[in-house]
């Protein structure tokens, strides 16, 4: 088992009162919805300060050569870009997803057909 440490902590009262309401309805104690909620922030920092050096080594010269690379085919059945993700009038979870992201209409992260599993 890990090495646990103690930390008290003080939330005020209206967070404290949330965190109560959520930790029960997930069914689920208040220290591990705490737990649950530092670790994915800790991971969401990581990813970005990732991302962050990701992209101060980034060329943009190399990346418009790789770019000049590409195809020029239609896209394949199912690939296209719908044309109201261009023009900004996409609504709904699909929206956030904005139109840099890889996001079907329910906002979830579609798997080609070429790579799905048979069941």
């Amino acid at each position: 088992m890990a090495t646990v440490t103690g930390y008290a902590l003080r939330l005020p009262a209206s967070i404290m009162n949330e965190v109560k309401m959520v930790s029960a309805s997930e069914a689920t104690s208040i220290n591990q919805f705490i737990v649950v909620a530092v670790a994915r922030r800790l991971a969401e920092l990581r990813a970005m300060r990732y991302f962050e050096e990701r992209a101060a080594r980034a060329n943009p010269d190399d990346f418009q050569r790789v770019l000049a690379k590409a195809g020029t085919m239609a896209p394949r059945e199912g690939d296209e870009i719908p044309a109201d993700w261009l023009d900004g009038s996409l609504t709904g979870p699909a929206a956030a997803c904005g139109p840099r992201a890889l996001c079907d209409q329910t906002g979830s992260i579609p798997v080609p057909s070429s790579r799905r599993k048979s069941l």
